[in-house]
């Protein structure tokens, strides 16, 4: 199975030889699609929540090495999923103010992560309460991104990330089935993207809808995410419009849904969205002679 065409803006180091083994190359593959998600996280403010499902080891280390390489080190923030409230919001510093004889506030991590990323560990884990204040401050004004560590043990596990954080989610990447002996033959990602495409016409959001209702997803946040990725896709292959191909893509990235099988499992749909077969079968199709200017 051949590379996508997007892997070489992303991988520096040479891409590894074709293996005769498909699950070597599927797991190429998405390895590849995990560090196209890397390299849009760092560079996109509006895909400002990267949800890494994998479990802990030298696989996921090293995926969140070339993340956070990307980025300001000085700006880059861990923390537990479980980390006491007060920790976040801050409060009276109890020995401090013992010492002195007087209060003193503890500025807490919330306010140091302003316009910083957040990496947080053991997000299955995350109590509501802390996934609320993590909400208040990706929705601010102040630029912060989050890194939710998710260490489901099965692929198909259903995570425990709290629903008000995975509504918020722009891009996902599920390390699982990538090997070691792949991940590490990448040894740096570009630094710089390609911009989204400006589209002439919007014809692919209406595509996207069908896909997002056919999938049974309710929120337009994670449709607003589709559409980004899917216009820097269709930048970085060069096209003159987002095609099809580039939105079946672009959920992939940002959901984790791989449409090869998602919507066989839809009883109550088409398999294939009206948009998306006409957006297809125009692809096909020749283009038309221009008409008569002396008509």
């Amino acid at each position: 199975m051949g590379l996508h065409p997007l892997i070489a803006l992303v991988i520096v180091h040479p891409p590894m030889a074709q293996s005769d083994n498909s699950a070597d190359d599927l797991a190429a593959q998405l390895w590849a699609e995990a560090l196209l998600a890397a390299n849009l996280f760092a560079n996109n403010q509006r895909l400002n929540c990267l949800h890494i499902k994998a479990r802990h080891g030298p696989v996921r280390t090293h995926f969140l090495d070339l993340v956070t390489g990307m980025l300001d080190a000085s700006s880059v923030l861990q923390i537990s999923a479980t980390i006491p409230i007060d920790r976040l919001i801050g409060g009276v510093d109890i020995a401090a103010s013992l010492e002195l004889g007087k209060a003193v506030e503890e500025r807490g991590l919330l306010a140091q992560a302003k316009g910083k990323t957040l990496v947080t560990v053991g997000a299955e884990r995350m109590p509501s309460e802390t996934a609320a204040l993590l909400v208040t401050v990706l929705d601010g004004t102040e630029q912060t991104k989050l890194i939710l560590l998710d260490e489901c043990l099965q692929e198909d596990e259903d995570t425990g990330v709290p629903t008000s954080l995975r509504d918020r989610v722009t891009l996902t990447v599920d390390l699982h089935t990538i090997p070691w002996s792949i991940a590490n033959a990448v040894k740096r990602v570009r630094t710089e993207t390609v911009p989204p495409l400006k589209c002439k016409n919007d014809r692919h959001l209406e595509t996207l809808a069908e896909l997002h209702h056919a999938l049974g997803q309710t929120s337009l946040r994670n449709l607003s995410a589709w559409d980004c990725i899917a216009r820097h896709v269709a930048a970085i292959e060069n096209s003159d419009a987002v095609g099809p191909n580039h939105c079946i893509q672009a959920i992939k990235l940002a959901s984790g849904i791989d449409l090869t099988t998602a919507l066989e499992t839809q009883d109550s749909v088409d398999p294939v969205p009206d948009a998306m077969e006409e957006d297809a079968a125009q692809e096909r199709e020749p283009p038309s002679s221009p008409p008569d200017k002396n008509l």
